[in-house]
């Protein structure tokens, strides 16, 4: 905690990026240089970011959540405080989340690293993880390719991070029940 403190501690957050299920904000110093390094979220199975103020005022979920809760801080693993008084909340009741800090390293294919990156910089962290199919530089034809060569299940595939992301579980089955295929049904067919 006490190094993810002073890399923060007069930073500046320059971008905000996502690849599969990770976020991660990029860094300045407090005279504008790039840090090289990105602070990381990941949110496990029921992470939440919260938006809140200093003076204390209840944090509002990024992404709405299901239900009022009685104590929405009641789970808050760690608070970013910013410059404009603004609070960034982590709250996560089964601890699967986490922020930490992540060298940037350059994208295997020399594209940009994703959705809202200024450059072809990433986390050494997501390093493996492949472009979703959201990313616009996500090579389509070579994922089926790649899809193809293997004997493994569709799904199992699907759900493999290192050939595409931003496919769970149940993204994965809506889109085989509406192709009508079976999960287990070899790639390469």
């Amino acid at each position: 905690m006490d190094r993810l403190r002073a890399v923060l501690i007069d930073s500046t957050l320059t971008a905000v990026v996502r690849r599969g299920k990770f976020l991660w904000w990029r860094l300045a110093d407090a005279d504008g240089a790039d840090t090289g390094e990105a602070l990381m979220a990941h949110l496990g199975m029921s992470g939440q970011l919260r938006i809140g103020t200093a003076d204390g005022a209840p944090s509002a979920p990024v992404v709405p959540s299901e239900g009022p809760a009685s104590d929405p801080l009641r789970h808050r693993r760690l608070s970013l405080h910013l410059d404009d008084g603004a609070r960034v909340d982590l709250v996560d009741q089964r601890l699967f989340g986490g922020l930490w800090t992540s060298e940037l390293v350059e994208a295997a294919d020399g594209a940009l690293a994703g959705r809202g990156s200024p450059d072809e910089l990433l986390p050494a962290d997501t390093a493996h993880v492949a472009r979703d199919l959201l990313d616009p530089a996500i090579d389509l034809p070579t994922v089926a390719r790649a899809l193809r060569m293997r004997r493994s299940g569709v799904k199992t595939l699907l759900l493999n991070q290192q050939l595409v992301s931003g496919i769970g579980n149940i993204y994965a089955d809506e889109a085989l029940w509406a192709a009508r295929n079976r999960f287990d049904t070899p790639a390469w067919r």
